[in-house]
């Protein structure tokens, strides 16, 4: 039985986002990651996007995508790569560790972000209680609860406790 590591992993919605390029480098002169990254991401399911954050795509979903006439932005002229899930999340998060890609993403219907930059020993969650809250309603069920807003976990121990492969 795998043991979870303190985050939410449940049958809920989690998106990631890998950035391609710097959101200052207009000229798109450095890539944040490399060819090969790329196309290990696109074969795992990652889809072009011009959405650097992974709220956002948790909560827009395709919307931002899209060019205007509908149809999907291509690689080309996207600014990173995005995936979407619908539970399991922490097999993408193994994935992305194990190969030291760095990623942010947005988890359990934006109630918990991650964040892991490149070879990183540590990723960070930062659990979104606002959200929480507004979802459960209940101030009540929170105000007995020790609420622990940032969590840093090894990225070995997390690999080590949740890697398929």
């Amino acid at each position: 039985m795998k043991r979870r590591l303190g985050l939410i992993s449940n049958s809920s919605s989690s998106s990631f986002v890998v950035k391609i390029w710097d959101s200052f480098d207009l000229e798109k002169e450095k890539a944040l990651i490399s060819q090969e990254e790329i196309e290990l991401l696109t074969a795992y399911g990652f889809k072009p996007c011009n959405c650097l954050y992974a709220s956002i795509i948790e909560i827009g979903g395709d919307l931002h995508n899209k060019r205007e006439d509908g149809s999907f932005v291509s690689l080309e002229e996207s600014n990173g790569l995005y995936y979407k899930v619908s539970c399991n999340q922490d097999e993408v998060i193994a994935f992305l560790l194990k190969r030291k890609i760095p990623f942010t993403a947005s988890c359990h219907y934006a109630h918990e972000n991650i964040f892991y930059p490149r070879g990183g020993k540590e990723f960070m969650t930062v659990r979104n209680f606002g959200l929480i809250y507004e979802m459960y309603d209940s101030l009540q069920f929170w105000s007995d609860k020790e609420l622990k807003n940032i969590e840093r976990i090894n990225v070995e121990d997390f690999i080590g406790e949740n890697s398929e492969d």
